[in-house]
């Protein structure tokens, strides 16, 4: 799924740009319900709340608004 990044580039991950949209693959443990990243790069957050502190998930309707905007 296509998620835009919201947060700030910190040393694990200096190639992140704000406000830039990525593919991450997210998934969460059976046990823990924690997200995790796994692709592109391995990310592990404490909840979903400080998952979506960071990302945003990109739907094809927000993605069609903001080439509307662009235009």
């Amino acid at each position: 799924m296509k998620y835009r990044f919201l947060g700030y580039p910190d040393s694990h991950f200096p190639e992140l740009r704000q406000g830039n949209i990525y593919e991450l693959v997210v998934i969460t443990a059976f046990w823990s319900h924690k997200p995790r990243i796994v692709k592109p790069f391995y990310c592990p957050y404490s909840s979903w709340d400080k998952f979506y502190k960071n990302w945003r998930p990109m739907t094809i309707a927000m993605m069609k608004l903001e080439r509307r905007a662009n235009v």
